[in-house]
């Protein structure tokens, strides 16, 4: 596991806190992987690591994360960084995409819908709660989620995001067409991972489709073709 030294530059608060840092060297992430976060690890205190997830990547070491907790930071701290961890969003294979918003991280789904830009590429966002429209990238069409099976026959790649404790996630996996032949589905999901990527505890544990994953191990983006 990698061991990183940041500091934080710039802190936003878009529903969820973020923080801008730069870090000790150059970093290679993609959107959906996270991080183990340390406070002041120069000062001396008892270290409480918690997991913090990319939301984009700036520059070679610049990221920007973000989690709960991150309220208490504050601009010139330094701070304690493992990873990046798990797996994140892959490659859109196809140039009709949509995103699939149902939980809290619809940075990481637009992070990773921009990463590779394609000027043949049309991208389609529907979500279940209102929209902070300044978040959303050049040449994104919103949609209602009532329009979610349309969208799926119609799209060549299915990016989802939702939390391990919702069932919105298992009712877009009951779609018939989401399991077409031609169509790859990456979900990102959202859960407690108290062992920090260690698979020892199962409590991140989910079942798709018949199989079990680990999400700290496995995901948080789980790729399904």
């Amino acid at each position: 596991m990698q061991e990183l030294i940041g500091q934080i530059i710039e802190i936003s608060n878009t529903g969820q806190f973020q923080i801008k840092v730069r870090c000790s060297q150059n970093l290679t992430v993609n959107a959906g992987q996270y991080f183990l976060i340390e406070f002041d690890p120069i000062e001396g205190r008892d270290p409480i690591r918690r997991e913090v997830f990319l939301s984009s990547q700036l520059l070679p070491n610049e990221v920007v994360l973000y989690g709960n907790f991150l309220e208490t930071a504050t601009p010139g701290n330094k701070i304690k960084l493992y990873g990046p961890l798990g797996k994140g969003f892959q490659r859109p294979s196809g140039n009709k995409l949509v995103c699939v918003s149902l939980g809290l991280n619809l940075p990481i789904l637009l992070s990773a819908a921009s990463r590779y830009p394609n000027p043949q590429q049309k991208v389609v966002l529907v979500s279940n709660h209102p929209i902070d429209t300044s978040l959303i990238i050049e040449n994104v069409e919103i949609r209602s989620l009532t329009e979610l099976h349309e969208l799926v026959d119609w799209c060549e790649d299915l990016l989802v995001e939702g939390m391990r404790d919702g069932d919105n996630i298992e009712k877009i996996m009951q779609i018939p067409s989401v399991k077409g032949i031609n169509k790859q589905t990456q979900i990102l999901i959202d859960s407690p991972m108290p062992c920090h990527g260690a698979s020892d505890c199962g409590i991140c544990k989910i079942k798709i489709w018949g199989q079990r994953y680990a999400i700290c191990q496995d995901g948080p983006v789980i790729v399904m073709v």
